[in-house]
């Protein structure tokens, strides 16, 4: 049953971003689900998108790190991380902030 509500949350969160490409909420779901899916390049097309719509918001540099690190790809993650953890933005989880650093300092 999970499967099916993650295919119906990935359909209508596509059809969301169809109609409104600016939906930077969107795009965050959307990577979230394609991360829960598995879908990794799938999930770090969604939250660049999201990066690219409000740069100045913090959770798309945590989706993009998350994704990446998902990939394997430790090096970039890492530096996410650490933008994410640096960032000034209004939406920085402390909890979260936490987390990104010790990610980086056990270099995931």
């Amino acid at each position: 049953a999970r499967g099916l509500r993650t295919y119906d949350s990935q359909a209508a969160l596509e059809e969301a971003v169809q109609h409104d490409p600016r939906d930077v909420e969107a795009y965050l779901l959307l990577g979230d689900v394609e991360l829960d899916r598995g879908s990794g390049f799938r999930a770090l097309r969604a939250f660049q998108r999201a990066l690219t719509l409000a740069p100045d918001r913090a959770a798309p540099l945590w989706g993009v790190a998350r994704a990446y690190e998902e990939a394997g790809e430790r090096r970039v993650a890492v530096h996410h991380y650490k933008l994410y953890a640096r960032s000034k933005a209004s939406d920085v989880d402390p909890a979260l902030v936490r987390q990104a650093w010790l990610k980086v300092e056990g270099a995931i």
